[in-house]
């Protein structure tokens, strides 16, 4: 894209011809966002019209790629930056927006109310997508952004949920270790001793000076195999900050180290939606080889229009 207005537009787009597809198919539209960037491309476009008007906003569902443990709120609240970006101005049901993080929930025998909050996220995620228990479900659309690292919402290089790993603070017979596994279905999970790095946050000097020092350090995150369930994973990434990255990506060898490099989705690859700074290091035939290049083309017929209007009779012949 030619600029990042440019590609908040095609992004949100793809997000509109995703919900019309599920909506039609299975009756309602599963997403799950992540604060940053994304989110913010998103809501410029969605809340404008012909869209804010015109999408069956009753058949959206909402949920969060990750939350830091902080009340919804807090400045660095993912749910408060959805809310003033999103949620204020659309019509989707409070029932079906559903939030990852609890500040009531009861601290566990450690101290912590992430692992009960990520726990009662997963239940409310089978609750909505269903499935038996030793299944992963599939979310229509995952929403993400990347950093210059290649860290992608929560997932940071080093972190043991990369590996599908946690610290482990439940020590018991046959699980002494200092981290643990996590289930290969288990879909939501709590995280300890993140960064303080503020990457996805847009703070006020204000809230900045509030927040110092007790900048949440736990989270609560979807699991990678439920990102890569998802029927489709968008990422997006502007400016010249990430083309070292992007080049490392799209060119050599993937370091499955590196966040963005295990995120596929369940078409095997995630849909990137980036501008110009962003691939400026690129050499676009060995780059692109493996991926497909898609017009986003859009055309938009809203409610009010019949789609089984009559159509003109061919010509003679």
């Amino acid at each position: 894209f030619n600029s990042v207005e440019e590609l908040g537009e095609g992004m949100a787009k793809s997000v509109i011809m995703a919900s019309l597809d599920a909506i039609r198919l299975r009756g309602r539209f599963t997403l799950a966002v992540t604060a940053g960037s994304s989110l913010e491309l998103l809501a410029r476009t969605i809340t404008a019209e012909p869209f804010l008007s015109s999408l069956d906003w009753s058949k959206w569902n909402i949920f969060f790629v990750d939350e830091r443990c902080a009340p919804n709120t807090s400045p660095c609240s993912c749910y408060k930056m959805l809310n003033d970006l999103l949620l204020r101005h659309v019509s989707i049901p409070e029932m079906q927006v559903y939030v990852a993080y609890d500040p009531s929930m009861q601290l566990d025998n450690s101290g912590h109310t992430c692992e009960p909050c990520a726990m009662m996220y997963q239940d409310q995620i089978r609750a909505v997508l269903g499935g038996p228990p030793s299944d992963v479900p599939s979310l229509d659309v995952v929403l993400l952004s990347v950093d210059e690292s290649g860290n992608v919402a929560s997932f940071v290089r080093g972190h043991p949920v990369v590996e599908h790993q946690i610290h482990n603070y439940e020590i018991s017979w046959g699980n002494e270790g200092p981290l643990r596994g996590l289930g290969p279905a288990q879909l939501a999970t709590a995280l300890y001793e993140c960064g303080e790095e503020i990457t996805n946050c847009r703070l006020s000097e204000p809230d900045l000076q509030l927040l110092r020092g007790r900048f949440p350090r736990e989270r609560i995150s979807l699991t990678l195999p439920m990102i890569n369930q998802a029927l489709e994973v968008f990422i997006c990434a502007s400016g010249d900050a990430v083309a070292p990255m992007l080049h490392e990506y799209f060119e050599k060898m993937p370091d499955m180290a590196i966040p963005i490099n295990r995120i596929k989705g369940k078409s095997g690859k995630p849909k990137m939606f980036l501008d110009q700074p962003a691939v400026s290091r690129l050499n676009y035939p060995q780059s692109l080889r493996n991926f497909q290049i898609v017009d986003l083309a859009f055309h938009f017929t809203t409610h009010n229009e019949s789609t089984d209007a009559p159509q003109p009779p061919p010509p003679p012949p």
